[in-house]
């Protein structure tokens, strides 16, 4: 009786997860139907700030096809390696891996892979406010901004919820908010779909959010989230990682979201 109780237990609870879940979409999907478009399309230097491989191209693939296709400037910030996709694969074959997944995203883009920058902070561990080695990471982060003399700045949003994301936020803003350095920068959605809070959903009303139009796009950023994906580890797992079915959904979304924070 007491294992049938629990299994009708477990039911409930995976049902309400997904009604909330579907909730959750809706009043997304109902703000983005009066969020600004195509706020982020004039910029001739943009760089984009990724955590691990595969942020920049799932929040961001079609604004990077856009920007290369019309000849204007894109640098990319790798973060992290990536290397705790898998916890039971070695750090160090996931992030070689990872690294050889991003190269082939780099060569189907067109983008020049010396645009791209590593930084090497731990997977997991990116040095968010709260941490020792802050100072550290954000000298890192300005010294990059000062060299690449972006005109805008794109880098994860602290709704995603994810440690290393908000960690890559904070960087960024502090970083902008110092001394010499002049550019716009927005936050882009990458698992802001399937993490954030229900309850933070009232907050995006007065949020200066954007939607980037996919547009004919579509199917080339397809073909470039396939590209980190579909590769799989020796334990049958994709090497970036398993995204969740309502991550996969926002996908096939017709835009980008990004808002604009600086």
């Amino acid at each position: 009786m007491l294992m049938k109780g629990l299994y009708y237990l477990k039911l409930v609870y995976r049902l309400l997860k997904r009604l909330l879940l579907a909730l959750k979409m809706f009043l997304l999907k109902l703000r983005l139907s009066v969020a600004g478009v195509e706020a982020a399309g004039s910029y001739s230097n943009a760089l984009i700030i990724a955590p691990h491989p595969d942020d920049e191209v799932l929040g961001l693939g079609a604004f990077m096809i856009r920007q290369l296709r019309s000849g204007k400037s894109l640098s990319v910030v790798y973060l992290s390696n990536g290397e705790k996709s898998q916890e039971e694969l070695d750090g160090d074959e996931i992030a070689a891996r990872r690294k050889q997944i991003t190269l082939s995203v780099h060569d189907r883009l067109g983008f020049d892979t010396g645009r791209a920058r590593w930084c090497n902070f731990p997977d997991g561990g990116i040095p968010g406010k709260n941490s020792k080695k802050f100072k550290e990471a954000l000298e890192t982060v300005r010294q990059i901004l000062v060299e690449t003399a972006p005109d805008a700045v794109f880098v994860t949003h602290p709704f995603d919820m994810w440690p290393d994301h908000i960690a890559a936020y904070d960087l960024v803003t502090e970083a902008v908010r110092g001394d010499g350095i002049k550019c716009d920068v927005y936050a882009y959605w990458v698992w802001v779909w399937y993490s954030m809070p229900l309850t933070a959903i009232l907050s995006l009303l007065c949020r200066p959010l954007y939607r980037l139009p996919i547009g004919k796009d579509r199917p080339e950023k397809h073909v470039l989230t396939d590209l980190y994906l579909l590769p799989k580890a020796p334990n049958g797992k994709a090497w970036s990682g398993t995204l969740p079915e309502a991550m996969v959904r926002a996908l096939d979304y017709p835009y980008e979201i990004v808002e604009r924070v600086v």
